[in-house]
């Protein structure tokens, strides 16, 4: 282990020396990126951080290893043509197509030298040779498309002060984590430098940052951290080659989770891929109210969450992590949902006509299932729900293990029960509602769809299968988990829209009338983010609602203390939600806000703003 906290401590050093070294020399040569439409920061910056990210990792490697190992030899020749590629393209912009090439070539070096993807021996010599042969040869080009899309995904996530280098950091710590867990002796070393050089960068990189590390810096930590994974899946002591490849993609969820989200919704809106904006998961967090640190700070735990989850799979059950991952990856889903209806793009309206103009001409098939994406989605989602459901409750009954008579009876009843619930799902109308707008009725909807659901599987295994073997609490235990499940995910986007709302820039308001009137109004703002209003508490003559609160705003007191209320709260502007208030009553009200200098207006008058004289 003092092997490992050398190493780590070099490579911190080396980088957190060097780092304000290169940017001295890049302001003196004008290595500065400005400012541009397509690009987030608004300060030029000096740019070619990745140089001391590079030395930092390379030395150590060097000083260590030397050349006597045949995939470190392989690691320093193809990251060195990455790095190389990354000066060329920081210093002049090179075509897509010349940076993939350059990736190929490095990826097929690091191949060549011994780092690619590696099914467990014994799980291939099971499978017949007509299935062994075609996944032998298909591991080289799966391989390549990996180190490639991993490269891209990190340039990608490039595009907020320290987001790419804390991801990094976080995904080689997770790296050294699994090497040590499976016993691979070159991951641990290749992992601890990377993850030394990535937080030796960080204090320079955070927000507000004062050196980017560019191209040369984020396809080398993209290039280096997909080949170091790779280097685990020869090492897993798992049977299948799916959970084996599983472990990479969980710790480099992130990345993937960012790369995907662009490509989806540059694709969908008639965008080029491979083009600036400022459209990822970061920005969308910060059009949402984020702070550019918190949305940096909540994509860290993302991965830290991902992260752990994969390296539960070399310690527990794999059937038990297996369904937790399934879970938080329909999580993930969802919240890629969330962020995909976050307006980002200047022209949205142009796009959309565009889109439903092609439609109309039948030119896009793709499109017009698009129009649909939202119900599409929700029912493959409840589809995996139910899976996940029932197959949990035979973990829980049988306390984490499945005879094999107990998993044919799961396998042969599995897809009834699937056909037989999205059935009645569909019957209940849980696919026509408004997800923006779920309220108690939708969950008595879900409850009834999810008991009805249960009780018609019960009664057709029952018929077919005569309720053979089968155990009473599997289906009481699924019932539970359906009806949590499916309950979560109609109100996930209800949970995120709240949840953000705090952060969501507006202005300060305070609603007079705590009554139903107001709650109409307040739910209003909540839901419509044209209206741009933050309220900050209710006034209410009410004595009785004092302390309480309305879907989390609370009521202040009484008009009398108006003024005190408005100091406090800083408001901005009082509305009046009252429709049976006295006309005496308003005009008292009126002139209090006169006198503190602030508008007020009725909600009658709302839409057309006109103010109150």
């Amino acid at each position: 282990m003092n092997r490992y906290i050398e190493l780590f401590l070099s490579a911190f050093c080396i980088s957190f020396l060097l780092t304000p070294l290169v940017r001295k020399i890049a302001l003196r040569l004008n290595f500065v990126s400005f400012p541009k439409d397509d690009r987030w920061h608004k300060n030029p910056t000096a740019i070619f951080g990745g140089v001391a990210i590079f030395l930092a990792v390379i030395i150590p490697l060097i000083y260590i290893f030397g050349f006597s190992n045949r995939q470190i030899i392989g690691f320093l020749i193809g990251s060195s043509i990455i790095f190389i590629c990354g000066i060329i393209d920081d210093l002049k912009k090179l075509p897509p197509q010349v940076k993939i090439l350059f990736q190929i070539i490095a990826s097929c070096i690091v191949v060549y030298f011994g780092i690619l993807i590696k099914p467990n021996p014994d799980y291939l010599a099971l499978l017949p040779q007509a299935l062994s042969k075609p996944i032998d040869l298909l591991i080289f080009p799966v391989t390549i498309l990996w180190i490639i899309g991993i490269t891209n995904a990190f340039n990608l996530l490039d595009n907020m002060d320290g987001l790419c280098a804390g991801i990094a950091g976080i995904t080689s710590i997770m790296l050294f984590s699994s090497g040590i867990l499976i016993g691979n002796i070159t991951i641990p070393f290749l992992a601890v430098v990377l993850a030394g050089a990535c937080l030796g960068f960080i204090p320079f990189n955070f927000n507000p940052a004062k050196i980017f590390m560019g191209d040369s810096g984020s396809m080398f930590l993209g290039f280096a951290i997909s080949s170091v994974a790779l280097m685990g899946t020869s090492a897993r002591t798992f049977s299948n080659i799916l959970v084996t490849l599983a472990v990479p993609v969980l710790i480099l969820a992130v990345p993937i989770f960012d790369t995907a989200l662009v490509t989806f919704m540059r694709s969908i809106n008639g965008r080029s891929i491979l083009q600036g904006g400022k459209d990822h998961a970061s920005h969308r967090l910060v059009s949402l109210g984020l702070s550019e640190k918190k949305t940096v700070l909540l994509l860290y735990a993302i991965s830290i969450i991902f992260g752990s989850v994969a390296l539960a799979y070399s310690r527990l059950n794999i059937l038990v992590v297996t369904v937790l991952v399934t879970l938080v990856i329909v999580v993930l889903v969802f919240f890629g949902m969330f962020l995909s209806e976050v307006k980002t793009y200047s022209n949205e309206r142009e796009i959309e006509a565009a889109r439903r103009k092609k439609i109309s001409e039948g030119k896009v098939i793709l499109n017009t299932l698009l129009l649909y994406k939202a119900q599409i989605a929700t029912i493959i989602i409840d589809f995996l729900l139910i899976c996940i459901a029932y197959y949990s409750a035979y973990l829980l009954r049988f306390d984490g293990i499945i005879s094999d008579h107990n998993y044919n009876l799961l396998k042969t009843s599995l897809p009834w029960i699937i056909v037989i619930k999205l059935a009645v799902f569909y019957y209940f109308s849980l696919y026509r509602g408004m997800r923006h707008f779920t309220s108690v009725s939708d969950f008595i909807s879900v409850f009834k769809a999810v008991g009805g659901g249960s009780v018609l599987s019960i009664l057709f295994i029952t018929f077919i299968f005569r309720f053979k073997d089968h155990s009473r609490v599997v289906f009481i235990i699924d019932w539970l988990l359906t009806l949590l499940f499916i309950a979560f995910s109609r109100f996930m986007f209800r949970f995120l829209e709240e949840y953000f709302q705090q952060y969501r820039p507006g202005r300060k308001i305070l609603i007079f009338g705590a009554g139903a009137c107001g709650e109409l109004f307040l739910r209003e703002i909540k839901s419509n983010k044209n209206l741009n209003y933050k309220p900050v508490g209710f006034i209410d003559d009410d004595k009785k609602k004092k302390g309480k609160q309305i879907h989390g705003v609370k009521i202040l007191g009484a008009r009398q203390d108006l003024a005190y209320y408005v100091k406090e709260s800083r408001a901005e502007e009082v509305i009046i939600a009252v429709p049976s208030l006295k006309k005496e009553d308003c005009k008292d009200i009126v002139e209090a806000c006169a006198s503190l200098k602030i508008p007020c207006r009725s909600l009658a008058k709302i839409m057309d703003t006109e103010k109150w004289a």
